[in-house]
């Protein structure tokens, strides 16, 4: 294999992937820096996606294809919303991008200075601050 390549780069016949990586959903569109024979490449999952478990990836520029690698990016999903004394009975959605309004329940009151509003990130995490 050492020989081969040293005689295609002395004929300027080296192999060249594409730029971007194909076929992979939700990914951010990244240019890949390098795009010669044995060059890696390392994708990102778009905003609001995030690497599934057991996914790689960092792909491998192999005669003119990426390979190896297999990113699959799946929606951030925050979870059940937990919040003490509250009704997140409205919080349905999980997923990045998703809203919803608590309120406290009977008998508690709202002792934040903050929105009831939460906001389920790009990170999976829910975002808001009430104290009931």
């Amino acid at each position: 294999p050492l020989l081969l390549l040293l005689l295609l780069l002395a004929t300027g016949a080296v192999a060249q992937c594409p730029q971007n990586v194909p076929g992979v959903s939700n990914a951010q569109s990244t240019l890949c820096s390098s795009t010669a024979e044995g060059s890696l490449c390392t994708l990102q999952c778009a905003p609001g996606f995030l690497q599934a478990r057991d996914s790689i990836a960092t792909y491998v520029c192999t005669s003119d294809s990426w390979q190896q690698g297999n990113l699959q990016c799946e929606r951030a999903n925050c979870g059940a919303l937990v919040v003490a004394n509250a009704d997140t009975s409205a919080c349905t959605t999980t997923t990045s991008g998703a809203t919803c309004s608590v309120s406290c329940n009977t008998g508690f009151t709202n002792t934040s200075p903050t929105s009831t509003t939460y906001t389920c990130s790009n990170a999976g995490v829910w975002q808001g601050s009430l104290t009931c």
